[in-house]
């Protein structure tokens, strides 16, 4: 019998006291009041941002030497979609650096790169625009020490230039596992803010803030459909640092973490938690299962061919490159 964590035990303690908070301000009379229209408007916004992200990868692979389809690159992250509704954060992140390589027909280091520097750039935007909001909005100012906000701004920053101006591939750390896993997770990101050219960085960069624009947009929608008018930069700020929260918890998809501190922090702006909580729910629902609802058909339909003809181009990569994978 395969031995629990004691990392697996408390996430799960922090996923149910968090399902019961929600549980407790939930409102169904609320849910009643959401209109399909604003659920499909949700799907639209998973759409781009769909596009988005592919936007980003095709990007980050420019900047790396590499020129590849749209069409290919967008397989690549509808397909991976189907990794996230496992709920298992040691199947997402291989399930998209596989698909990368196979579908993409890259190396195995170099699709690593890409899925490390995506993530990499997708927590340092939400940082900063967090940093920056409760620094600059009053209700922002009111929820902590102006030192706080200012340290995630000066910690973001010299992370970025640790991890683009040094060379960490001789760093070597012995500790447990999840050390060992975000050392790796630096060193990949350290080679490709190396390699790629600052404004292919700036590029992906800004395309990532269009989708937490994204996202604060569809909270927005359904807040008004509930009759509330939450001000943007609230609802901005509650949802960057929320997303920052449940980053850092490494619980996959910061699953409960990033709902509940959400609703916390709307709370102490004087919105409601009953209102709230049907708000992020209902979000984490549509952003959790249309990307599934977008990818299964082109899974079916393309996967097959993409991953077999991957395995066939990329059959001598391997060998030049050095590395060994287990699929």
């Amino acid at each position: 019998m395969k031995k629990i964590s004691a990392f697996s035990v408390l996430a799960l303690l922090v996923i149910a006291g968090a399902a019961v908070y929600l549980a407790s301000n939930f409102d169904y009379t609320q849910l009643a009041a959401i209109k399909w229209h604003s659920i499909a408007a949700g799907f639209g916004f998973v759409i781009a941002q769909t596009l988005f992200y592919a936007l980003t990868s095709k990007v980050i692979l420019s900047g790396m030497g590499y020129t590849r389809k749209f069409a290919d690159i967008l397989a690549a992250n509808l397909i991976s979609q189907i990794a996230k509704v496992t709920i298992t954060s040691k199947l997402d992140m291989p399930a998209k650096i596989y698909l990368n390589k196979k579908i993409l027909d890259l190396t195995y280091p170099a699709a690593m790169l890409v899925v490390a520097l995506r993530v990499f750039l997708m927590v340092f935007a939400t940082a900063v625009i967090a940093g920056v909001l409760l620094l600059s909005v009053p209700e922002g100012r009111s929820l902590m020490p102006p030192a706080f906000p200012a340290a995630i701004i000066v910690l973001s920053i010299i992370g970025y230039l640790i991890l683009s101006k040094t060379d960490l591939e001789k760093v070597s750390v012995r500790g447990p596992r999840l050390v060992r896993r975000l050392l790796s997770f630096a060193v990949r990101t350290n080679r490709a803010l190396r390699e790629i050219p600052p404004g292919k960085l700036m590029a992906a960069f800004a395309i990532l803030v269009a989708n937490i624009v994204i996202s604060v947009t569809f909270l927005l929608v359904l807040y008004y459909q509930l009759g509330y008018r939450p001000g943007v930069e609230v609802v901005f700020l509650s949802f960057t640092v929320s997303s920052l929260a449940g980053f850092f918890s490494m619980i996959p998809l910061g699953l409960g973490v990033v709902e509940a501190s959400f609703v916390l922090l709307m709370d102490g702006f004087g919105y409601r938690p009953e209102v709230s909580s049907v708000v992020i729910l209902v979000k984490r629902v549509v952003w959790t299962f249309s990307p599934l609802i977008l990818s299964l058909p082109f899974a079916i339909a393309k996967g097959p061919r993409f991953l077999s003809a991957g395995r066939r181009r990329s059959a001598g990569l391997e060998a030049d490159a050095g590395v060994r994978e287990v699929d």
